[in-house]
């Protein structure tokens, strides 16, 4: 049984930072096992399962499976991966900050009735929505640093976003027309200079007349 927690390392602020998939399955397991190592006040695997025995802790550990899990599976369910407010896409900012704070509060309720399932399940879609509001938009281009605090609460934003018809970048360019797109420091410089935020990321490899050409239908550029 032991063998089958071989993936969590027992020197956790090193070595599990190793794993080669850095995108939100490895950054929420690696988030909470830190909050649990530092709750527990343990450095090492052992310690861990000293502390809270084996069966405890193979539960726990199967809670963060499903939650790190089903936050990958956000990009994949029918009902989440094309809708912007759920990636923080199509400058739908206001309405991504909405749907964190209704999920605070759906989470909230789970807990309090007992439903940690559920809970699980909603955390999982709020961390995904959070993580990417850093990753598809302009905030760490601002020279944000650390976590952006108002985030999940209500006039996050204060009006200080840019509009869907304003161009956000330059184009991207290719060296051939099998070639993959290059986008490197091409966003537009006034964005960032005027502190608006701006959705400048997405699964899409290219930009044309200054915005993302976006896979979501809503949200269609030439």
């Amino acid at each position: 049984m032991i063998l089958s927690t071989g993936a969590f390392s027992p020197t956790f602020a090193t070595q599990l930072l190793l794993l080669a998939d850095e995108g939100h399955y490895a950054i929420s397991q690696n988030a909470i096992l830190k909050i649990a190592y530092e709750y527990l006040d343990v450095k090492t695997l052992n310690e861990f399962i000293q502390k809270l025995g084996l069966i405890s802790f193979n539960k726990r550990l199967s809670a963060v499976s499903t939650i790190t899990t089903t936050n990958g599976k956000v990009d994949d369910d029918r009902a989440t991966k094309n809708r912007p407010s759920y990636h923080f896409d199509a400058e739908m900012f206001v309405l991504a900050n909405n749907l964190l704070i209704n999920s605070q509060e759906l989470i909230l309720n789970s807990i309090r009735s007992q439903q940690f399932s559920a809970a699980r399940q909603q955390l999982s879609t709020y961390l995904h929505t959070l993580q990417d509001f850093y990753s598809h938009s302009n905030y760490i281009e601002m020279d944000g640093i650390g976590a952006f605090r108002p985030l999940g609460e209500a006039n996050a934003f204060q009006g200080r976003i840019v509009t869907v018809d304003m161009a956000t970048c330059s184009n991207c360019t290719s060296p051939c027309d099998l070639c993959n797109y290059v986008c490197v420091d091409n966003i537009n410089p006034s964005i960032n200079q005027h502190q608006s935020t701006a959705t400048v990321h997405q699964w899409i490899l290219w930009r044309t007349n200054g915005k993302w050409k976006r896979h979501f239908e809503t949200d269609k550029c030439a």
